[in-house]
């Protein structure tokens, strides 16, 4: 079974300077927030993401063709959301700890929903920028309920806003 991820980019802006060791998440799996299936509304698009002042977050969007945005972790408020099956949905993360550097890798876990049992996203950062740190290879997997498994290359780019 084909699990379909719909996401829009709208308005991904960020003031953010450059860094070559930044802090970087630990791996780990995360319990659904309350009320994880009516926190966002059902939707085509997860919309325009924004970083506070002094946080930190990781960007993920579909390699090739459109670049939709498929998920966005803010790392300062422990918090990631993802658009699966047209809905969005939100995790609680492990957020912050230690540093990131070119190089070093980017792992998470977390329950899906409705026929997806389970969301991973690996990769590795390995390349700096101006803003923060790309992972120009990564994947997304969502783990049906039915046993399958739906692989979605990814970009990534982490950044801090510093202003």
């Amino acid at each position: 079974m084909r699990i379909k991820a719909i996401i829009a980019l709208a308005g991904l802006s960020l003031s953010a300077t450059a860094c070559q060791s930044l802090p970087i998440p630990s791996p780990a799996t995360a319990a659904p927030l309350a009320g994880e299936r009516g926190v966002l509304e059902p939707t085509t698009s997860l919309g325009p993401q924004r970083l506070d002042s002094g946080e930190c977050g990781v960007f993920l969007w579909r390699a090739g063709g459109p670049h939709d945005l498929l998920a966005f972790e803010n790392l300062t408020r422990g918090e990631i959301r993802f658009l699966v099956d047209a809905e969005a949905l939100r995790r609680v993360s492990p957020g912050l700890a230690g540093m990131i550097a070119v190089g070093d890798l980017y792992e998470r876990r977390f329950p899906g929903a409705g026929n997806v049992r389970e969301i991973l996203v690996s990769g590795r950062f390995d390349e700096v920028v101006a803003d923060g740190l790309r992972m120009n290879r990564a994947v997304l997997r969502l783990e049906g309920v039915d046993g399958s498994r739906r692989v979605i290359p990814v970009l990534g780019h982490y950044s801090c806003r510093r202003d």
